[in-house]
């Protein structure tokens, strides 16, 4: 009889940790090595009226289709993070200072805009609420792609291998799908469009 009050205890212990472990991940869209992606943090950035109409029907005619703000957001979210976390393994911390003074040069790499200083930042403003998302989303697109091209420029042609080695793990609630750790995107068959300028028609020019 002790034995199996005993196993009784320990099946209910066991129960109320699962639980507990359950109700930690209520709220929570991602995990980047422990840090916690809140869907409070993702819905902030969306515009209630979504996507542009005007905007959906050219990249339809295009034969694309745009990725929900939710998961673009996300996205980038992570990507901040991971780049972040990868840098840190090479050594590297940037400050705030430090992510400013390559806001022209990570546009050019990463985003391949000649655009630059406040004429880019005018442009995403005006340019990211057609994608249902909200400007004030600006400064981490940004910030995250100045991570990315710093990181870039550390490691060079070993980025891939410098990923693999850092082993940053993420996981993803699975309303969003699956984290792609050699793209660094979450699995979609839907493209985003450039958010500075309408991406051209298949076999046009630049």
């Amino acid at each position: 009889m002790r034995r199996r009050i005993l196993t009784a205890a320990l099946a209910a212990t066991l129960a109320v940790a699962g639980l507990a472990g359950c109700q930690s991940n209520v709220g929570v869209a991602a995990r980047v090595d422990g840090h916690r992606i809140t869907e409070s943090s993702v819905n902030n950035y969306l515009e209630s009226s979504g996507v542009d109409k005007t905007l959906a029907s050219q990249a339809s005619a295009q034969g694309q289709q745009i990725s929900a703000p939710r998961s673009q957001v996300l996205q980038t979210l992570i990507q901040e993070q991971v780049f972040r976390k990868a840098l840190a393994e090479q050594g590297v911390h940037p400050s705030a200072s430090d992510l400013a003074n390559v806001h022209d040069q990570a546009a050019a790499s990463v985003m391949q805009t000649q655009l630059t200083g406040s004429a880019l930042d005018t442009a995403l403003d005006k340019r990211l609420p057609a994608f249902g998302i909200k400007s004030s989303f600006r400064p981490t697109l940004l910030r995250t792609q100045q991570l990315e091209y710093l990181f870039l420029k550390k490691v060079g042609d070993q980025a891939q291998a410098a990923l693999t080695k850092a082993d940053i793990p993420v996981s993803v609630s699975p309303r969003y799908g699956a984290w792609d750790p050699k793209t660094l995107s979450l699995g979609t068959e839907a493209v985003l469009p450039s958010f500075v300028t309408p991406q051209p028609t298949p076999g046009a020019g630049s």
